[in-house]
């Protein structure tokens, strides 16, 4: 029952609304009683309700049709008829109409009550159902422009760093900065260490008045602007400086949310800045837009660095590989949606179908949004939170992220678990994608259907692992085997190099961020595999 639920009694015989609206009202619903046809239309002009219980007349072929008129104003409102016409075409007609039932009396108590509660509940389901394809809909755009930064960024990284100059790896910055964020115009200002030579002076896209006078005030250096970067002041107290500024130049106030200004620090000196511009029609830049500014501004500290030999190139590799990694990494949860969504066409009716896609798909997102936010820690040199884990609850997780992946590949599910739960200290959204990633795997090697197995078991180690690397002590081992085509032994020697791959389609990093992770977390992997038989993965994790 909605609480408060309103219902219009329209078009009824009098002893039949007063029936019905004492038994609602006693039930603690708000009811309102009408009649005729202007008192109807104009009570909806300024009213809504959730439910209309109205006789046939609604349904008449009068000069308006009232019943399509609650329908066009009214989506969501529920119209049941009330007819002594028994006659079938009659209710077929109503029904054709837009009304949910049509109701023949006497009407018993119990059965209005309860017509009335089934059809509030389907309205308060059908009112969710709405709200979630929303909210959906919403982090669907969201996770695509996430994706799209997350691959200007990578472009920016790998490619940035190989050009000739410093003064093209900067172009191709603002190049790809122009591919992450909505953006009319771009430009970078680099200058020497005494600020008093401009060095670079970049641009990319469309130019116009904010972009001049931006520029005017970044190069004077009697502005308050370049003193507040000097002085270490943080990028909030130099936009008042900026805006200050740019009012003394005769830009409107309402030209303030249309750029962003990052500063170019290089060992704790101001060097220059990287500037984002948008004409006033554009929207706002967000949040998110600033964050992205200033992680490829850190990239572009991290180029000019370079160039003067200030830092080491192991670090810019070690972002390429992990930036690549979480771009391989962001595709799973990207198919797995694709393949719910599929899988739901035509099956919309189903409640339980529903709800149970709609959760895997946030489910999904919100691992696609945790990939995100391990990159920027990875950026900003914050930690990840890692505890204790039952490897027993990340192996389900794991299962019900890749359950699509199985069905649609015929594969069956076997599982030999410990007795007892398993614990590892380690961070859940690498432990889960390190198990998803071999799941997978095992379903594309599995062409033609199969079985795959997980087990899990305490392995007591000493000596040397198959794979020539010492251990000793007592680990939690998970073993995942499928029945596909197997390995060679020179296949099984390559298969945790970084790109290495025998897919078409395939990038070649997913076992090797297997291999990464595990060893992360001082563990170890064991790889046994047949050709044209199977494979079994045993990972193992020191047992906390």
């Amino acid at each position: 029952m909605i609480a408060g639920a309103r219902i219009l009694l329209s078009f009824l015989p009098r002893e039949v609304s007063k029936f019905i609206s004492g038994i609602l009202q006693t039930d603690g619903y708000q009811v309102k009683i009408i009649d005729g046809e202007s008192e109807f239309k104009s009570t909806l002009g300024h009213e809504s309700f959730n439910m209309i219980l109205t006789g046939p007349a609604t349904c008449s072929e009068s000069g308006c049709d009232m019943l399509s008129y609650v329908k066009q104003r009214y989506p969501a409102t529920i119209v049941v008829i009330i007819s002594e016409d028994t006659q079938l075409e009659t209710a077929v007609d109503c029904m054709k109409r837009g009304a949910y039932d049509y109701l023949i009396p006497p009407l018993e108590q119990a059965h209005l009550i309860d017509l009335v509660q089934h059809c509030l509940d389907r309205q308060r389901l059908g009112l969710r159902r709405k709200e979630i394809t929303r909210s959906l809909e919403e982090k669907v755009i969201h996770l695509q422009q996430l994706n799209q930064r997350m691959s200007a960024l990578y472009k920016i990284i790998r490619d940035a760093r190989g050009m000739a100059t410093l003064e093209d790896s900067l172009q191709k910055v603002l190049e790809y900065l122009g591919e992450a964020v909505d953006l009319e115009g771009s430009y970078c200002i680099l200058m020497d260490e005494d600020f008093g030579k401009l060095v670079i002076d970049l641009k990319h896209g469309r130019e116009f008045d904010l972009c001049y006078a931006l520029r005017e005030i970044l190069l004077d250096p009697g502005e308050n602007t370049r003193y507040a970067f000097a002085k270490g002041r943080n990028i909030n107290e130099v936009s008042l400086e900026v805006e200050r500024d740019l009012l003394r130049r005769g830009i409107a106030p309402e030209r303030f949310q249309s750029f962003i200004i990052c500063p170019l620090i290089i060992l704790k000196n101001l060097y220059g800045y990287l500037c984002l511009v948008n004409d006033l029609d554009r929207p706002a830049y967000s949040f998110a837009d600033r964050q992205m500014l200033s992680i490829v501004a850190s990239q572009a500290v991290a180029i000019c660095e370079e160039n003067h030999s200030l830092m080491q190139s192991s670090q810019l590799i070690t972002m390429g590989n992990l930036t690549s990694e979480l771009a391989h990494d962001l595709k799973n949860p990207l198919a797995n949606i694709k393949g719910i969504l599929q899988t739901m066409d035509g099956k919309w009716s189903k409640d339980s179908v529903r709800d149970e896609a709609l959760q895997m798909i946030f489910e999904e997102l919100s691992r696609a949004d945790n990939l995100a936010v391990e990159l920027l820690a990875f950026a900003k040199n914050q930690e990840l939170e890692i505890r204790y884990w039952n490897v027993h609850e990340l192996l389900q997780k794991s299962l019900t992220i890749t359950r699509n992946t199985l069905a649609q590949g015929k594969i069956e599910v076997g599982e030999q678990l410990y007795s007892e739960p398993l614990m590892v200290w380690a961070n859940e959204n690498e432990l889960v994608d390190a198990f998803v990633n071999i799941i997978v795997n095992a379903a594309q090697a599995m062409t033609e259907g199969g079985q795959l197995t997980l087990g899990t078991r305490v392995n007591y180690h000493q000596g040397m692992t198959s794979r020539g690397m010492p251990a000793r002590g007592r680990y939690v081992q998970i073993e995942i085997t499928d029945t596909g085509h197997g390995m060679t032994r020179w296949e099984m020697d390559r298969i945790f190099e970084r790109f290495y791959t025998t897919k078409n389609s395939g990038t070649g990093l997913g076992l090797s961020i297997v291999d990464r992770v595990i060893k992360k977390y001082q563990g170890f992997i064991d790889v046994k595999s047949v050709k044209d038989e199977g494979t079994s993965f045993y990972l193992n994790l020191p047992q906390r």
